[in-house]
């Protein structure tokens, strides 16, 4: 066999004088790329943790006086994925890490890296939804965009053993029940803060408006009297009549009626400044709570000492106060139902749907590398074989 000619005979008879040591070579590369992939293959964990949020009950015509109701909603809408989902990365899992006082190691530092690039933390942060594509396209018309929310979190995890594999899956799930019952505890204590300390000054200024109409009611419940000890006969015109009482026909009544429905006006604008009272007092109780639960909040507490210190901070604010107080037991029953909603965000609606599973390895994958690896020893040794002949044939003349 020489450069200018391919004798393809004399090639198959140069690979056969070599097949003990070809078959070596692919032995070798075999043994060698199963090796590598059992070193570079992870073991990997899965499992699917279910999400959840706290909504806004609808209510076709809520009193205003009454504040939203607010409970457990399964899922998030694409605005609200949004927001929560870039908190899931790798400065947060590095805070979660470090404020559970759990060692560092290699598989951990490689998934906070990980979750750093948006490119790859949907390798193990993955949203899961109700409807996906497919679907979109199969129902067509039927179906409604709106409607599609992320119902859970599809985790993996993987690492060198399968049990590392497992532990990381679990505290990966772990981050992101307490990273989004955080979020969700905030935005609600915040908002309620906000509405009932908005509600005090309310009524506040609506107490000194019924005050002010006390006062002038008052003191034309005392012209009134005064005119009609002037006028005894005033009030015995009996052929009068008053086609309206607007725009200041009400003054041309006898003496006795106008006394009698401005003392009647005056009952339900003291009937109004206790209901604006009682109500007054809820919202400033409830200002003042949510002012120290938002404090609390800001502390970063796990959710477990979240609902715990919730639960301490309703019994200081109102269980101490005197139940028959205006307004109190209601102010208190408020604050337990947001607290209701937010024990069963964090036992309900953030919680493993399934696994995270014993740690496995894709065999499929190794089976590829290891055959990949057995053709590439077995073509590296042929080639080097048929170039060390070409090599001789060259030199002998």
């Amino acid at each position: 066999m020489t450069a200018e000619t391919l004798d393809l005979a004399a090639i198959a008879r140069i690979l056969s004088r070599a097949r003990r040591t070809i078959a070596l070579a692919t032995f070798a590369g075999a043994v060698l790329a199963a090796g590598a992939a059992f070193v570079f293959v992870k073991y990997r964990s899965d499992s699917v943790y279910t999400l959840g949020a706290i909504g806004a009950v609808e209510v076709k015509a809520p009193a205003p006086q009454y504040p939203a109701r607010y409970q457990l909603k399964r899922g998030f809408g694409a605005p609200d994925l949004k927001v929560e989902y870039p908190r899931l990365d790798g400065e947060h899992f590095r805070q979660f890490i470090d404020g559970r006082g759990i060692a560092w190691t290699s598989t951990l530092a490689k998934t906070v890296r990980a979750l750093d690039s948006p490119g790859t933390r949907a390798d193990f942060l993955a949203p899961v939804y109700g409807t996906t594509r497919a679907d979109l396209r199969e129902l067509g018309e039927q179906s409604n965009p709106g409607e599609s929310r992320a119902l859970a979190l599809q985790i993996s995890a993987y690492a060198s053993d399968p049990d590392t594999a497992k532990d990381t899956a679990t505290l990966l799930g772990e981050f992101a029940g307490e990273s989004l019952f955080a979020s969700q505890a905030e935005l609600l204590i915040a908002s309620r803060h906000e509405q009932y300390e908005s509600q005090q000054l309310a009524y506040e200024n609506d107490l000194l408006k019924s005050r002010f109409n006390i006062a002038a009611s008052a003191d034309k419940i005392k012209t009134l009297q005064a005119l009609k000890r002037e006028f005894p006969d005033a009030g015995a015109a009996r052929d009068r009549q008053v086609v309206s009482v607007a725009d200041g026909g009400s003054r041309y009544l006898s003496l006795v009626t106008q006394l009698i429905g401005t003392e009647s006006g005056l009952a339900d604008m003291r009937q109004d400044i206790a209901t604006s009272e009682r109500s007054a007092t809820i919202a400033r109780l409830l200002a003042d709570y949510y002012e120290k639960a938002q404090q609390l909040a800001l502390e970063k507490p796990g959710s477990r000492d979240l609902l715990k210190g919730l639960d301490k901070l309703i019994d200081a604010a109102f269980t101490a106060a005197p139940q028959d107080s205006q307004g109190v037991r209601e102010a208190r029953n408020e604050a337990m139902l947001d607290l209701y909603a937010l024990r069963a965000l964090r036992e309900h609606g953030l919680r493993f749907a399934s696994g995270p599973t014993v740690g496995w390895r894709d065999q499929t994958r190794i089976a590829k590398i290891t055959i990949a690896g057995a053709i590439v020893g077995g073509l590296l040794v042929a080639l080097m074989i048929l170039l060390r002949q070409a090599a001789r044939d060259r030199s002998t003349p």
